[in-house]
C-alpha cells in the first residue's frame, strides 16, 4: 500500500460522517489482503525476488527484441537510401557518358562539315562560257559600212554578263580567260 494510499484510508477512518458497518467491512478487508500480501513477501522473500527476477528478464528481453527491431529497421532505411544514392551517381556518371559521347559525335560530324565546306572551296568550277553572237562585217545589205551581230552556231541570243552574274551569284568562281 502507497503512502497515498494510505492516508486516504486514514482520511476515511477519521471521518465521523462515514461509520457505516459496510464501508469499515471493506476498509478492513482492503487492509487485510494489503497485510497477506505483504507477509507473502516477508515469509518468502526467495520467490518474491524470483518473480520479479522474470519480471524484470521478461522486461529485458522485450527492450532488447525492440531494440534489434529499431536497428533492423533502421538498417533497412539506411540500405535503402545507399542503394538510392548509388543509383543516383550510377544515372550522373550515365549522364556525363553520354554527353562526352555526344560531344565527341558533335565534333566528328563537325569537322566533316569542315572539310566538306573547305573541299568545295578550295574546288575551282571552270565553266566555258558560250559565245553568245558574232560579229561579222557588213550587212546583207550594205556589206562594207557597219559591222553586224549574228547568233553563232545557230544559238539563242545571251548575254555575257547576266550569264556571268547569275553564275557568281549561284557562288561559282569563274575563268574568264582574261
Amino acid at each position: 500500500m502507497t503512502e497515498t494510499n494510505k492516508q486516504e484510508l486514514r482520511a476515511e477512518l477519521s471521518n465521523h460522517a462515514i461509520g457505516s458497518n459496510a464501508h469499515l467491512r471493506k476498509l478492513a478487508l482492503a487492509l487485510l489482503d494489503e497485510l497477506e500480501a505483504k507477509d507473502k513477501r516477508i515469509a518468502n522473500p526467495d520467490q518474491w525476488t524470483r518473480d520479479i527476477e522474470e519480471t524484470l528478464l521478461a522486461a529485458t528481453d522485450r527492450n532488447t527484441e525492440l531494440e534489434r527491431r529499431i536497428a533492423e529497421l533502421e538498417n533497412d532505411e539506411v540500405r535503402q537510401r545507399l542503394a538510392n544514392a548509388e543509383h543516383q551517381l550510377h544515372m550522373a556518371e550515365l549522364a556525363k557518358h553520354n554527353l562526352r559521347a555526344n560531344r565527341k559525335a558533335q565534333f566528328r560530324k563537325r569537322k566533316v562539315a569542315e572539310l566538306r565546306v573547305a573541299e568545295l572551296e578550295a574546288r575551282t568550277l571552270t565553266v566555258k562560257l558560250p559565245q553568245g553572237y558574232v560579229i561579222r562585217p557588213g550587212h546583207p545589205i550594205n556589206d562594207s559600212k557597219r559591222g553586224v551581230m549574228i547568233p553563232k552556231d545557230g544559238g539563242e541570243w545571251l548575254s555575257r554578263i547576266d550569264v556571268e552574274i547569275a553564275i557568281r551569284a549561284a557562288g561559282i568562281a569563274l575563268d574568264t580567260g582574261e
